[in-house]
């Protein structure tokens, strides 16, 4: 058995916990790499769902209080000073339609952090934020599932045993497609908030 299926289930609990802290850092990379041990069955579907779902609500949450707390400080002023030529922007097309945004902004690693961060920032009711929040991450979570299972399928031509003795190796292709694709995603974004605000 190699390293990582010994580690994986010889320590379950730990396993879990990485997969929730995972979910704080590179949730999308996390879960498929989880999905690739539960297709195994070194760790439970009904589990890597449920804490998955429950880390990124979590990370969520978190980002909102910390954009809540931050108003009125030397942090909250440096950032408002930082994006102030942006406010207007920012307000129109994040806060203004936070609806669209927060279902989308998901899947972007940079904007998944800041739209809970505006939601606080602009203390936006937390009954909406949380009912908006259960339901964006619900349906990332079923769109991230049924990317593990077809990453199941493709792996299994070449054998899921032998990708997973080489777990780090698809880590990194995945930290690539993932965080490249998600810094060209942001190059555009910016380019599109410059453009938008010289008109």
């Amino acid at each position: 058995m190699h390293f990582w299926e010994m580690v994986v289930r010889g320590h379950q609990a730990i396993s879990y916990l990485v997969i929730f802290l995972g979910m704080f850092i590179e949730p999308d990379i996390t879960f498929l790499i989880g999905s690739l041990f539960a297709a195994e069955g070194y760790v439970n579907w009904f589990f890597l769902a449920g804490i998955s779902l429950v880390g990124v609500f979590a990370s969520d949450v978190l980002w909102y209080c910390f954009g809540r707390a931050s108003q009125e400080t030397r942090f909250g002023n440096w950032i408002y000073r930082r994006f102030e030529p942006y406010h207007v922007w920012l307000d129109e097309n994040f806060i203004g339609r936070y609806e669209r945004v927060v279902f989308f902004s998901r899947y972007i690693y940079f904007v998944s952090r800041l739209t809970p961060f505006l939601a606080g920032w602009h203390r936006m009711d937390i009954k909406r934020f949380l009912k908006l929040h259960v339901l964006s991450n619900s349906v990332w979570l079923l769109v991230l599932t049924s990317l593990g299972h077809s990453l199941r399928l493709a792996i299994a031509l070449i054998g899921p045993r032998r990708v997973l003795r080489r777990v780090e190796y698809v880590f990194g292709i995945l930290a690539v497609i993932f965080i490249g694709g998600e810094l060209f995603l942001k190059r555009i974004f910016t380019k599109r908030i410059t453009g938008s605000r010289e008109e």
